[in-house]
């Protein structure tokens, strides 16, 4: 059950498109308290009561499940892998010691949110504390006490070791109910939020719905009972429209009228008696008929007793007699009540297609509970505050176990199961076969990949190994983590970098795919034997950009307002504040990920495939700091060098850049077109608030250039595109300092397309508007 709000255009029978996905779980469903299902398959969703504090007995069962089937979910500890100098804390003194042990013992990890906390140990570690104890593990690690905070060098060390740490832990707590200083509810002190019941007593036989024609009481109105609606209003609205509402489930076909209390009392008699709904309709038939001064209840006891002397139990005396009518059939007159024919007693509705089963019984006699699941735990996840902060994405991503803490309920989610307090579900969910996953058809987890991609609730769980994926797949995932954690917040802008370090590591290949200051690259070779580094950095570079809206309808030019982080280069998405894609606008608007980077990027790697675009053109780049002692070009086979370490500022050189003559956009005749360069469509992203005549001006006046990065044509796709990065000068004093503000992308024509069907790179950087700009350009 659950509570339809009335909205406005929408019939009162009916609801919202995809309410039971958005709406349902921030409410939460109202399910009635019956007794226990027993291993009844039909009842795969039972409610549970919850109490005050936490269910360690039901949360030790779900570790269980999970250890003792998912071998998926185990934790991930490479033989011969090391952590020098890890500490945890020792749950087991009375007095929680941070304590130093090798990384190959067992631990729980904490994600959580520091806060403006003070206190050397506040609740929620505390409370954190408790937790393991009470799961039966000794060790604790809390990035707070087992990293020397003061301790440059060793945060250095453990930032991009993340991912060991948390995919290493046996699960990992979450408080996702405030942040260091709450607590997490339902453990010690913290309280939770009560969950809602409600206690409907059973009605009497007194208030039970009579006939008009027998007395001068007002019949209730049905539809109001049932669904809140008038019965003339509902058929109005109904009128030719057959999808609102199942007439029949809702009692509402035909003239039937209907007495919840009756229900109720017919239920209770059901159980107590041990017949069907179909004898206790005849039973009653003959009550009347014949024992007018006997209640219902009297005449079953007469009844049963006559059963018991034919030998029978009353559950089979209708079938017994129904038997003896058939055997014995009255000719020409009437059947006799003894000949009872039940199809001529069942009340003239249409019955559903699927059998009849009543009701379970109810958990308190006479009683109906009804009570809430809550807000769906998920749902109370994505809407925390934990989930606005960037250093808790990784943490949860990175986790293969997770026990959540919200402020009503514990949640559970590995990467097969997913369960709630509130929720009791069948066995055969929880594993329909051995070390399998739940099944598809029920909701998944929100840790998998991207938490946010798509904002309605997912079904079915799917395999997060990145070893088992092909590149492309794995640089779409990257892309995805990339957008999600740029829309947190974070306290420090010089933790863009160190809080995304765990990801980055997990999706590192060695000579394969690498992530340069936050930007993936290829650092092996390509399937052709050629360097790839160089054209992967020029591609990354001219993709990357922030989510904004267009400046007008139909326009090709989006604007953005993202702050800078300065102690980061500009041409990194870690350099600035906000949410950056790899996407176009309209894939991202969906959930999608980066399509031109992993698709270059499947080609390249691919033997069948990197022969059909060896045809392209990336500018010459040098990387190096800005003291000069680390450099590296960008077309050898070096490693790359340690970028992790903000104190250092990194700038990459562009060698000989081709900028472009001028920014004078003319109108398109085409009016599905927004702008055009020369005969070149134009597409523009900035980072920064600017208009389209300050653009112009600022390169007219030598403040901005659009500077060409890669180009190329790759003839199976078509994918005949220049790609250009915008700066600014700085305003640091140095003249040939630019940031990088936008990107630009030129694309040709149909009618183009169409005139070089021979086209080379050669021939498309002459016919593009650029020119030499005549000296190297450092981005910083």
């Amino acid at each position: 059950m659950a509570v339809v709000p009335e909205l406005p255009m929408i019939p009162k029978t009916g609801v919202p498109l995809r309410w039971l996905e958005t709406d349902l779980p921030r409410d939460g469903s109202i399910y009635r308290l019956t007794q226990p299902r027993g291993m009844d398959p039909n009842r795969i969703i039972l409610p549970r009561q919850q109490q005050p504090k936490a269910d360690f007995d039901l949360i030790r069962t779900w570790l269980g499940h999970c250890r003792g089937s998912h071998k998926f979910c185990k934790p991930r500890k490479p033989r011969g892998a090391s952590l020098k100098n890890f500490r945890v804390i020792d749950c087991t003194t009375p007095t929680p010691q941070v304590t130093v042990q090798s990384w190959s013992e067992r631990y729980v990890a904490l994600s959580y949110v520091w806060g403006n906390c003070k206190e050397k140990l506040p609740k929620t570690i505390i409370d954190a504390v408790e937790v393991t104890r009470e799961l039966g593990e000794q060790y604790l690690w809390v990035d707070r006490l087992c990293i020397d905070q003061g301790n440059e060098e060793e945060k250095l060390y453990f930032f991009p070791k993340m991912d060991m740490i948390y995919a290493g832990a046996e699960f990992t707590i979450v408080g996702a109910a405030g942040d260091a200083r709450t607590g997490l509810p339902g453990v010690t002190t913290k309280q939770r939020k009560p969950q809602i019941q409600v206690e409907l007593s059973q009605r009497s036989g007194s208030q039970n719905i009579v006939n008009a024609s027998t007395s001068i009481q007002k019949e209730p109105d049905i539809g109001l009972e049932l669904v809140g609606v008038p019965l003339e209003e509902y058929e109005l609205e109904r009128e030719d429209e057959d999808g609102w509402l199942d007439d029949y489930r809702h009692g509402l076909t035909g003239s039937i009228k209907i007495d919840i209390g009756k229900v109720l009392e017919d239920q209770d008699v059901m159980e107590r008696y041990e017949i069907s709904r179909e004898h206790l309709e005849v039973f009653q038939e003959l009550s009347h008929d014949f024992a007018h001064s006997d209640s219902l209840t009297e005449f079953l006891e007469k009844t049963k007793e006559l059963a018991r002397r034919i030998g029978i139990p009353l559950k089979e005396l209708i079938p017994h007699l129904q038997g003896q009518a058939n055997r014995n059939p009255t000719q020409g007159n009437e059947p006799e009540p003894s000949a009872i024919n039940l199809s001529t007693l069942k009340r003239s509705i249409a019955r559903p297609a699927k059998p009849f089963r009543p009701l379970p019984p109810s958990r308190i006699r006479g009683k109906t509970i009804l009570v809430s699941l809550m807000q769906e735990p998920r749902m109370t996840i994505r809407n925390s505050r934990w989930a606005t902060r960037g250093w808790t994405y990784q943490e949860s991503v990175l986790s293969h176990r997770r026990l959540v803490f919200t402020e009503e309920q514990a949640y559970w989610e590995c990467c097969g199961l997913a369960l709630s307090e509130t929720t009791d579900l069948h066995p055969h969910i929880l594993q329909p076969k051995p070390g399998a996953p739940m099944p598809s058809y029920m909701l998944s987890g929100i840790f998998e990949d991207d938490m946010h991609s798509i904002p309605n609730l997912q079904y079915g769980f799917r395999s997060s190994s990145t070893i088992r994926l092909e590149v492309s797949q794995q640089v779409q995932q990257l892309a995805s983590h990339i957008r999600t954690y740029t829309s947190r917040t974070l306290s420090n802008d010089s933790d863009s970098l160190n809080a995304f370090l765990g990801i980055a590591a997990y999706y590192s290949i060695n000579k394969g795919i690498s992530l340069l200051l936050g930007l993936p690259v290829w650092v092996g070779l390509f399937a052709d034997g050629k360097f790839g580094l160089q054209h992967s950095l020029a591609l990354a570079l001219s993709v990357w950009k922030h989510t904004a809206q267009p400046v007008e309808p139909g326009a090709a030019m989006y604007i953005a307002d993202c702050p800078r982080r300065a102690v980061l280069p500009s041409w990194t998405w870690a350099g600035w504040q906000g949410t950056a894609t790899f996407s176009s606008e309209e894939s991202a608007d969906i959930g999608g990920a980066d399509t031109v980077y992993s698709d270059y990027l499947l080609a390249w790697t691919s033997e069948d495939w990197v022969h059909s675009i060896d045809d392209l053109w990336s500018a010459e780049m040098i990387l190096h700091d800005e003291g000069g002692t680390d450099s590296m070009t960008m077309v050898s086979d070096v490693p790359l060098p340690n970028t992790n370490d903000v104190s250092k500022k990194w700038l990459l050189t562009v060698r000989n850049p081709l900028v472009l003559k001028h920014m004078y956009l003319m109108r398109s005749r085409n009016e599905w077109e927004w702008r055009r360069l020369m005969d070149w469509l134009v597409e523009i992203h900035l980072s920064v608030p600017m208009t389209e005549q300050a653009l112009t001006a600022g390169h007219k006046s030598g403040e901005l250039a659009t500077v060409l990065v890669f180009t190329g044509t790759v003839p199976f796709i078509w994918n005949d595109v220049a790609r250009f990065l915008i700066l600014r000068k700085t305003d640091d004093g140095k003249p040939s300092r630019w940031e990088r503000i936008g990107i630009l992308t030129l694309r040709k024509g149909d009618e183009m397309m169409c005139r070089h069907a021979d086209y080379d790179t050669e021939k498309m950087i002459r016919d593009l508007p650029v020119r030499g700009f005549g000296e190297d350009m450092q981005l910083g």
